[in-house]
C-alpha cells in the first residue's frame, strides 16, 4: 500500500486545475443535479420523520436534539473546509507546491480530529445541563437522549467533510456530488425500519442517523483514497503554513457556526414563550428546509464550483478573470433564485401541504398554516442568502475571512433582537422569527458586497445594478400573474381535494410562474435568459 501511495502522490501533488468555462459549467450542472437529488432525498427524510413522529412533542425533541451536535460540527469543521482547506490546497496546487499545502492541511486535520474527540466526550456527558436552554419541559428528556446518541455523528461527518473538501480542491466534484444522497437514503432506511410515534423509536432512528454518517465517511474516504494518500498525521503546530491556515480558518469556523447558533437562539426564544403552539420548533425547521431547497441547489452549487477557480485566479494575479467569474456567478444564481422565491411566496401553504401533509393526523391544517407563515418571510432569504453564500466564498477565496465573521456576528445579533421583537411584540408570532432572519440576511448581503468592493477593487463584481433593474420588474410581473393564477386554481373543485390534484395544482402554478418570469426576462432584455433559450428552443426560434 505504501509503495502504491508513493506512485500516486506525484500525480496528485502536481495536479493542475481545469478552470475553463466549459469545465466549470459541467461541474456546476453536475452539482446542481446532485443537489436536487440530495434535497429531494433530504425532504423525504424530513417527511418520514414528521409522519412517523407526528408534528408535536416528539418531532420537536428530534429537531432540538440536532441543535448542539450540528453547532459543534459547524464550529470546528464546517467553515474551515470552504475558508481554509480548499483555498489553501487549490492555491498550492496552482503554484506547484502541493506537498507544502498538504503538510499544513495534514496538521490542521490532525488537530481537529483530537479536539472533536474530546468535545464528543464532553458533549455527551453534559447534555442534561445545556439542553435545558433550548427545550421545553415536555421535550427535555427525549431531546437529551437524542443529543447523546447523535454526538458521535459529528466526528464521522467531520471526516467525510474533510475528504470532500480535499477532492473539491482538486476539482473532483464528480466523486463528492452524490455523497449526501447516499447519506440521506441511509437515514430514510433507518426511518422506515424504526420509525413510529414512540420515544424509543426516535432514539433508534437517531442511532441509524449516526451509523449512516459512518458509512458516508467510509464511502468518501474510499473515493478520495488517491488524493488522501498525501495526508500524514502530524501535530507539528509550529509549522508556519499551518499557523497561517489556522488564522484563515478560525474566523470562518466562528462565522460558519453562526447560522446554527441562530437556530439555537430561535429555539431558545420558542422555549421561553409558552404562547407558541406545540410543534413550533418543528415548523421552524420545516420552513427552513423548504427555503434552502432552491438556495442549496442553485446558490451553494454555484458558490462551491466557483471557489477553487476563484482562489486559483487570485493566486495567479488574474484579477480581471476573477472579477468576471464572481460577477457571472452572482448573476447566474440570482437570475434563477428570484423566480423560485416568488413561487415559494405565492404558494407557501400549498408547498407545505405538498411536502409534509401526507396524513392529516400527523400534519394538520394548523401545522400547515404555522409552517407557511414562517416560510413567507424566509422567501426573501432565498434571494439575500444567495448573495451571502457567493460573497462569503469570494472572501474565502482571497483569504479574507474576518469580514464574513464580522458580518455574521452582526447578523446573529440582528436575527436575535429582531426575531424577539417581531415574535413577542407584534401579532406575527412565530412568523416574526423568520422576518428577523430575513432582515438580518438582507443587511448581511449588502455589507458583504460593499466590503468586497472596498477590499478587492480589481476583482470586484461589476454591472450588477443594470441586472437588478431588469430582473426585479420581471419578478414583479411573475408575482402579479402568480397571485391571479393561484386564485383561479383555488376556485377549481378539481384541485380542492386529494394529494395527486394538490401536487398537480402546485406543479402547474410553478411551471406557469417560471414561464412568465422567463418571458418577462426576455422582454426586459436580460442576457442571462439566453443560455436557457439555447437549450430549450430550436435554433431557428432563438433570435
Amino acid at each position: 500500500m505504501a509503495n502504491n501511495n508513493k506512485r500516486q502522490q506525484p500525480l496528485a501533488l502536481n495536479h493542475q486545475l481545469d478552470t475553463s468555462s466549459r469545465q466549470l459549467g459541467r461541474m456546476t450542472m453536475l452539482l446542481m443535479v446532485a443537489s436536487i437529488i440530495g434535497k429531494v432525498t433530504g425532504q423525504l427524510r424530513d417527511i418520514l420523520a414528521m409522519n412517523y413522529f407526528q408534528h408535536g412533542i416528539r418531532s420537536d425533541a428530534y429537531t432540538q436534539g440536532f441543535l448542539i451536535p450540528d453547532f459543534v460540527y459547524q464550529l470546528l469543521v464546517g467553515g474551515s473546509i470552504q475558508a481554509a482547506i480548499i483555498p489553501t490546497l487549490s492555491a498550492a496546487l496552482a503554484r506547484g507546491e502541493g506537498r507544502k499545502g498538504w503538510r499544513a492541511v495534514s496538521i490542521f486535520v490532525s488537530n481537529v480530529m483530537i479536539i472533536l474527540l474530546g468535545i464528543n466526550i464532553l458533549g455527551i456527558a453534559t447534555a442534561p445541563w445545556y439542553m435545558k436552554l433550548v427545550t421545553q419541559a415536555e421535550t427535555y428528556d427525549l431531546a437529551v437522549r437524542v443529543t447523546r446518541v447523535l454526538f458521535p455523528q459529528t466526528f464521522f461527518m467531520m471526516l467525510a467533510a474533510l475528504s470532500i473538501g480535499v477532492l473539491n480542491a482538486y476539482n473532483r466534484f464528480e466523486r463528492t456530488a452524490f455523497g449526501p444522497v447516499v447519506y440521506n437514503i441511509l437515514v430514510v432506511i433507518s426511518l422506515m425500519l424504526f420509525g413510529a410515534a414512540t420515544d424509543a423509536s426516535v432514539v433508534q432512528v437517531t442511532a441509524g442517523v449516526t451509523l449512516s454518517a459512518l458509512v458516508y465517511f467510509v464511502m468518501q474516504a474510499w473515493l478520495g483514497r488517491r488524493e488522501l494518500a498525501n495526508f500524514h498525521f502530524s501535530l507539528d503546530n509550529h509549522n508556519e503554513d499551518f499557523r497561517l491556515l489556522v488564522r484563515l480558518a478560525v474566523p470562518t469556523l466562528i462565522s460558519a457556526s453562526i447560522p446554527q447558533l441562530n437556530s439555537i437562539v430561535l429555539n431558545a426564544i420558542i422555549g421561553g414563550n409558552t404562547a407558541f403552539p406545540e410543534g413550533t420548533a418543528t415548523s421552524l425547521r420545516n420552513a427552513g428546509s423548504l427555503w434552502m431547497l432552491p438556495w442549496g441547489v442553485i446558490a451553494v452549487s454555484v458558490a462551491n464550483v466557483m471557489m477553487p477557480s476563484l482562489a486559483a485566479a487570485d493566486a495567479a494575479g488574474r484579477h480581471k478573470e476573477a472579477g468576471r467569474l464572481l460577477t457571472g456567478s452572482l448573476k447566474k444564481s440570482l437570475f434563477i433564485t428570484l423566480p423560485f422565491a416568488v413561487i415559494f411566496f405565492v404558494n407557501r401553504d400549498d408547498i407545505v401541504r405538498a411536502v409534509f401533509q401526507w396524513h392529516i393526523s400527523s400534519y394538520n391544517e394548523d401545522a400547515v398554516r404555522l409552517t407557511g407563515g414562517i416560510l413567507s418571510f424566509y422567501c426573501l432569504t432565498i434571494i439575500t442568502h444567495t448573495i451571502v453564500a457567493i460573497m462569503n466564498n469570494a472572501f474565502y477565496s482571497i483569504k479574507m475571512t474576518k469580514i464574513p465573521l464580522y458580518t455574521s456576528i452582526v447578523s446573529l445579533v440582528l436575527t436575535t433582537s429582531l426575531g424577539y421583537i417581531f415574535s413577542y411584540h407584534t401579532s406575527l408570532g412565530a412568523s416574526g422569527l423568520s422576518l428577523g432572519y430575513a432582515a438580518a440576511s438582507l443587511l448581511n448581503a449588502v455589507a458583504l458586497l460593499y466590503y468586497y468592493r472596498l477590499k478587492n477593487p480589481k476583482g470586484r463584481p461589476r454591472k450588477l445594478l443594470p441586472f437588478v433593474v431588469r430582473a426585479i420588474p420581471a419578478a414583479l410581473i411573475q408575482l402579479t400573474a402568480g397571485i391571479v393564477v393561484r386564485n383561479v386554481m383555488d376556485g377549481s373543485q378539481f384541485f380542492s381535494t386529494g394529494k395527486l390534484p394538490q401536487l398537480l395544482s402546485l406543479g402547474i402554478q410553478s411551471v406557469l410562474g417560471m414561464l412568465i418570469y422567463m418571458l418577462a426576462a426576455i422582454v426586459m432584455g436580460l442576457p442571462e435568459v439566453r443560455p436557457y433559450l439555447n437549450k430549450l428552443l430550436p435554433k431557428a426560434w432563438r433570435s
